[in-house]
């Protein structure tokens, strides 16, 4: 017998648990293939060489079809998460660069704002944005929203809902704020028993509250005060209600208001020292100043109490909560211009300021 150098047949060595498995599915699988009874065939050779041409093109079919697909949710999935940084972005944007504290700054000519914070009370919190209107400057103008005239006959259907970034820009103004308390025909929804509007740009609406615009007196109900301005842009506050037609004529511009806050320098008593979204007007007849205020989160008797802080001798509130807005047109300086707060949802009448730009060499 022939003998092998050892380093050709070397000893057998014991197979771990694991490579015994493998061995014996390995086994199990050519057996499933060539049985005993059963030999291999040329015939078996081709059959696996050359499959069904339909069933080949079928595999394609899903194959190409699932690859489509799987493109499509992957392209679904960096558009949501395209978007959802954009709305993170614009979230920061309007949160943090744009609600920031600003001492008074000169933004057009004879305009200025201002943005402060309130100190944490039990009667509001967050920031409170003033303009301050010298009465007296070159190119000061005002502006309220004048009734719709393609709804004329209608005293339920006086103006068409709009923002205030619509009427700063349809009007030429330099700042806009909301103006009197409104109804409208826009459909609403029914959430724990309470309808809950949704206003849309162009809905028909009514003001609840007097306005006059270039002497012009819509058909509200006139159970309600009345700051005013006379054609010398002097400002008055009517503190009684029911005003005469007599009197009316004498009104250039004017925005009603259900609630005085300060009359002839005097804080009214009793107001509510509930805070929420709060739109406020205050003047001084004397010195010819308007201010125009906009609080994120405050009481009635806060604002009356910040507005006479500030000089106004003579102050209202306006409509609050969602429909508070201040816009500041494209021409201001020193600030970004824009949406100041607000404006989410459009409203019937609006309160206005137009102003020349700051000079350049200001």
């Amino acid at each position: 017998m022939t003998s092998f150098p050892p380093d050709i047949y070397p000893p057998k060595r014991k197979l771990s648990a694991r490579q015994s498995k493998c061995n014996s599915k390995l086994t199990l699988n050519v057996a499933k293939e060539y049985p005993l009874n059963k030999t291999p065939t040329d015939n078996d050779d081709h059959n696996r060489a050359s499959p069904d041409p339909i069933s080949q093109l079928s595999r394609l079919h899903a194959n190409q079809k699932s690859s489509l697909t799987s493109r499509f949710w992957k392209v679904i999935r960096r558009s949501i998460g395209l978007a959802g940084l954009v709305v993170l972005a614009l979230i920061i944007y309007f949160w943090v660069i744009q609600r920031t504290e600003t001492p008074e700054t000169a933004i057009f000519e004879g305009v200025t704002y201002t943005c402060e914070r309130l100190p944490e009370t039990d009667e509001g919190s967050g920031l409170v944005y003033i303009v301050r209107v010298d009465l007296t400057a070159p190119g000061i103008e005002l502006y309220t929203t004048p009734t719709d005239p393609r709804l004329t006959g209608n005293a339920d259907r006086q103006y068409k809902l709009k923002t205030a970034n619509a009427a700063l820009s349809e009007n030429d103004l330099a700042i806009v704020i909301n103006g009197t308390q409104f109804s409208s025909d826009s459909r609403s929804f029914t959430w724990s028993g309470k309808p809950w509007p949704i206003r849309l740009s162009g809905d028909h609406a009514k003001s609840n509250e007097i306005v006059v615009s270039d002497h012009e007196v819509n058909e509200s109900l006139r159970n309600n005060f009345l700051a005013w301005f006379d054609d010398d842009l002097v400002p008055h506050l009517e503190s009684e209600k029911r005003p005469t037609e007599e009197f009316l004529s004498s009104v250039k511009w004017g925005v009603g208001s259900q609630r005085i806050l300060i009359l002839q320098g005097e804080i009214q008593t009793g107001l509510s020292i509930e805070p929420d979204k709060r739109t406020a007007i205050g003047f001084d007849p004397d010195e010819k100043q308007l201010w125009l205020a906009v609080f994120e989160n405050a009481s009635i008797n806060k604002v009356a109490s910040y507005l006479h802080d500030l000089g106004a001798t003579d102050a209202v509130t306006l409509d609050g909560g969602s429909s508070c807005a201040m816009t500041i047109g494209p021409e201001a300086r020193n600030i970004r211009s824009g949406n100041i707060t607000g404006d989410w949802i459009p409203v019937a009448t609006h309160l206005g300021v137009r102003a020349k730009p700051l000079d350049t060499n200001d």
